[in-house]
């Protein structure tokens, strides 16, 4: 599972294919969160980091497990930058609910 966020569009990838799509309002800066609540992941984003607002679907994600996904061997969040510009990673915190 794979996020890309331009100017224009939030986009949340289920293995190769576009599942969730939403326009961007927030521009050039915002807060992104995600929550896995019993194999649901929900995306939530902020222009603040205080007022959320949560994309209309989620995904279910317990395909993604190892042993169920090849000898995958675990589902770890993480964060990586790739073309042109740049791009600052801030507060990021990984914790169990």
């Amino acid at each position: 599972m794979r996020i890309t966020v331009n100017k224009d569009r939030f986009t949340v990838y289920n293995r190769q294919s576009a599942k969730i799509s939403e326009r961007n309002n927030l521009g050039d800066q915002g807060f992104l969160r995600i929550l896995n609540d019993g194999q649901e992941v929900s995306f939530y984003f902020s222009a603040n980091g205080k007022d959320w607002t949560r994309v209309e679907r989620t995904i279910e994600a317990s395909g993604f497990n190892h042993n169920v996904f090849g000898e995958f061997l675990s589902l770890r969040a993480g964060l990586f930058a790739y073309g042109a510009g740049e791009v600052r990673f801030d507060n990021f915190v990984y914790r169990k609910p």
